[in-house]
């Protein structure tokens, strides 16, 4: 489930908390960190080749220099970078989500709440990648959602 909005961090984990305790069927939700709130979402025809190969790559290099540069690379116990074939703008793209979370054992996981100065510079970098238009963040905790992304 997609949601978007400007809201405390604490409302939209308790909010994510309902969705996926009381939704049948909806175990991950994502926050949009984009800057306009979509209004649908298109699903793209999506192989793996090595161009996108390369825009996932150049993604991550960008969330791990910026997760040093903020001095949290230490205190996220994992940051996947997934690229997804699914467009949230009209412009041509795709969506990247940003999954950092921490853990003990990995048996849970809570999701890593962003400095606004960090998700600006990663918005600003990332979307700037040719054929990524859109930005997310899993909020999700595991349970319901996994760490990963199958």
């Amino acid at each position: 489930m997609l949601l978007s909005g400007d809201v405390a961090w604490e409302t939209l984990i308790h909010a994510i908390s309902t969705i996926t305790s009381q939704v049948p069927g909806i175990n991950r939700c994502v926050w949009n960190l984009g800057t306009v709130h979509p209004e649908r979402a298109s699903v793209l025809e999506a192989y793996v080749t090595r161009e996108r190969l390369h825009v996932l790559r150049r993604a991550d290099a960008i969330v791990m220099q910026a997760l040093h540069e903020f001095d949290l690379y230490d205190d996220i116990w994992q940051c996947p970078t997934v690229l997804v074939p699914l467009s949230l703008t009209e412009e041509p793209g795709e969506t990247v989500v940003l999954r950092p979370v921490r853990s003990q054992r990995a048996m849970t996981a809570t999701p890593v709440e962003l400095p606004l100065r960090l998700v600006t510079v990663l918005r600003t970098e990332i979307l700037e990648l040719d054929g990524v238009s859109g930005l997310t963040l899993d909020v999700t905790s595991k349970p319901p959602g996994t760490i990963e992304w199958e």
